[in-house]
């Protein structure tokens, strides 16, 4: 996977001329590339993203305020409730949700706050 759009303020490609704050990075790939989770913990949503444009995601609790998000997949490995590992398929990378192109959207967040991902890969 490649970087494709980074963490941090961006020109909004779902809204050209307008700036937004990118929450995640963005990592393109083929469609179907497995996704892995970053670090072990627990599932807490799987499914599709009620509130954002994220489509279908993952999201997991490591313990100590981190979550990660994954965000856009073509489909979910995983369930809520269930323990994966650091390197669990958690899904495939897609272009669901509010999307210009198959890619995987990650996100870090701390106590809430979102931080850059590249600081923990």
């Amino acid at each position: 996977m490649v970087v494709t759009s980074p963490f941090g303020n961006r020109n909004n490609p779902l809204a050209p001329g307008s700036l937004e704050f990118h929450t995640g990075t963005d990592f393109g790939a083929v469609t179907g590339t497995p996704v892995k989770a970053m670090l072990g913990g627990t599932v807490t949503e799987a499914g599709w993203h009620t509130t954002g444009g994220g489509g279908l995601r993952v999201v997991i609790d490591h313990g100590d305020g981190v979550q990660t998000t994954y965000n856009h997949l073509s489909s979910i490995d995983v369930s809520v409730g269930q323990t994966v590992d650091a390197a669990t398929v958690v899904g495939g990378v897609g272009s669901t949700g509010n999307s210009t192109g198959p890619h995987l959207h990650f996100e870090v967040l701390r106590h809430g706050d979102y931080e850059d991902p590249m600081g923990w890969l």
